[in-house]
């Protein structure tokens, strides 16, 4: 199952949503990511003049795990800085349901989750 058949990604479009910091403690791993939300979702305002669309911060959330592989550390990543100082590590380029768990990926790696259950939540 690709990730836009997951309600929760309902008007969010993950192949234009910036990866800000990511990290695994525990049974988690955690996106912090500047979300590109459009009108079909519940998250959505009115974009600023200067904005494409709709971006606002999220996480998006391995929550219950089993074990992962395929992270890469933060500081091994390339990063780009904004011309507001800010930095990013690019977009999620895939993420789907697999029979163990989940796979995403980008320039955070390829990463294979298992088990667990996903979650996404905008901040407020």
């Amino acid at each position: 199952m690709n990730w836009t058949d997951f309600k929760v990604f309902k008007g969010i479009d993950l192949n234009d949503s910036f990866v800000i910091n990511w990290n695994h403690e525990n049974d988690q791993i955690i996106f912090e990511i500047e979300a590109s939300i459009w009108p079909e979702s519940e998250h959505y305002q009115e974009p600023s003049k200067l904005e494409y669309t709709c971006y606002r911060k999220a996480r998006l959330i391995f929550t219950e795990i089993n074990g992962s592989k395929g992270l890469l550390r933060i500081d091994t990543v390339k990063f780009t800085e904004d011309p507001d100082g800010s930095l990013d590590y690019g977009v999620i380029e895939s993420l789907s349901r697999t029979s163990i768990g989940y796979q995403i990926s980008g320039d955070f790696g390829s990463v294979d989750i298992i088990g667990g259950r996903i979650l996404f939540e905008i901040h407020a």
